[in-house]
């Protein structure tokens, strides 16, 4: 859940550990709570379309994405496996989202694109995700309000270029 992002490791096994703390420990109240409570002093989430990914477990922005957002420092670097082989990360951005009502500390990455993890926030944060067949998905928080996501090439996203989520689009046209 929220929490467990404050507790990044190397080693599988202390991040397991963590997020069974988390999951054991704190109930679904605490967690809007401890929410609502860092919402105030983040800056606001940075402006872009960040991908909904439901292949992905961890938050990512990239560099120049995140120019002018003060990083803070992880306790331990992050490994991530990819395709092109290991990447660590040394830093994550907080940053707040009213839209989803939650602050997100996305792991920073020299190259990547912004990426919020669907399974995560289903899983560990009450969020439910709805996509019904040929209609625009949405990201439900939650308190129950629907975030209309937009559609590039059949690829959802969250639309922050104007401090709201756009209607959603589909169409064949390069991602910005």
């Amino acid at each position: 859940g929220y929490v467990a992002q404050t507790c990044i490791f190397d080693d599988e096994e202390s991040y397991d550990e963590c997020n069974w703390a988390v999951s054991e420990w704190c109930d679904e109240k605490a967690l809007k709570a401890t929410c609502a409570a860092n919402i105030s002093d983040k800056p606001e989430l940075a402006k872009g379309l960040w991908l909904m990914d439901t292949g992905c477990a961890h938050d990512l922005i990239g560099k120049k994405m995140a120019e002018g957002y003060k990083p803070a420092q992880l306790p331990r670097p992050f490994t991530f496996t990819t395709a092109n082989g290991s990447v660590k990360s040394y830093q994550s951005i907080p940053m707040q989202s009213q839209s989803l009502e939650c602050t997100i500390n996305p792991f920073l990455l020299p190259e990547t694109p912004a990426v919020l993890s669907v399974g995560r926030r289903c899983m560990e944060e009450g969020y439910s995700f709805i996509w019904r067949a040929g209609e625009t998905p949405c990201l439900e928080t939650p308190t129950g309000a629907c975030i209309s996501l937009r559609l590039e090439r059949n690829i959802p996203y969250l639309d922050t270029r104007d401090d709201q989520t756009l209607d959603a689009e589909t169409d064949d046209a390069a991602v910005p």
